[in-house]
């Protein structure tokens, strides 16, 4: 393995199981769409990874654009959402093309989430950090997830 890119490209054993990657994008796509202020928005998910339940969103927004850096992935994605009037999936490199006013982003610290992001993909991309330490900081999605579930939260 030679890149964080070659990382995502294969098999990377960072959920329990697969019950638990599904819930994980299940949880992630419902919480992001309750952000989406009107069906009218434009959302760009950058870096959106298997997207499994990507329609969820897509269905409280005009249009959802998927991007993820890594072609394995993006070819999953082209399959599995090939013909959903709502969904586009885009290399990063055509995601920065886009206008950006055109699109709504609905996260709150979402310059912070970018900025630390960043960082940890620079860290691996640089050798400094792991594939498998930069893919856990950078999914901290899973982290609270799963301290929810611990807390005993009320999350289908």
């Amino acid at each position: 393995m030679t890149s964080w890119i070659d990382y995502w490209n294969g098999d990377h054993p960072i959920y329990v199981n697969e019950r638990h990657k599904v819930l994980h994008y299940r949880l992630l796509a419902r919480d992001l769409a309750g952000l989406v202020p009107d069906d009218d928005a434009v959302v760009l998910d950058f870096g959106c990874g298997e997207a499994l339940s990507a329609d969820i969103l897509a269905g409280k927004t005009r249009r959802l654009t998927l991007s993820d850096a890594a072609p394995a992935v993006r070819d999953k994605l082209a399959a599995r959402f090939a013909g959903h009037p709502r969904i586009a999936v885009l290399s990063d490199h055509e995601a920065f093309a886009l206008p950006a006013a055109l699109l709504f982003t609905a996260f709150r610290g979402f310059s912070t989430a970018v900025g630390v992001n960043t960082a940890i993909m620079a860290g691996a991309s640089f050798g400094w950090l792991a594939p498998v330490v930069s893919s856990v900081l950078h999914n901290g999605t899973t982290v609270a997830l799963l301290l929810d579930a611990v807390a005993g939260g009320t999350r289908e």
